[in-house]
């Protein structure tokens, strides 16, 4: 099937599988939701946790993100 020409990225982007498979580790119960920010309890060292093993990852999506604003 061919897919239409999308021209609105400035509203949204499709998302790679592999990004939505690694959120979806996040978006659950039993993920790693909390803040990592919070550092008041579990959620949060938990959260800060997975964000730590992957630095250089985690960088590039700090960088789109501030670039999105």
């Amino acid at each position: 099937m061919k897919l239409p020409i999308y021209l609105d990225y400035a509203s949204t982007t499709p998302v790679d599988p592999r990004v939505v498979a690694k959120m979806q580790e996040c978006l659950s119960l039993e993920g790693n939701y909390g803040n990592p920010a919070s550092r008041s309890h579990e959620f949060g060292w938990k959260a800060e946790g997975k964000l730590l093993k992957k630095p250089g990852q985690m960088l590039l999506l700090w960088l789109i993100a501030i670039t999105e604003r």
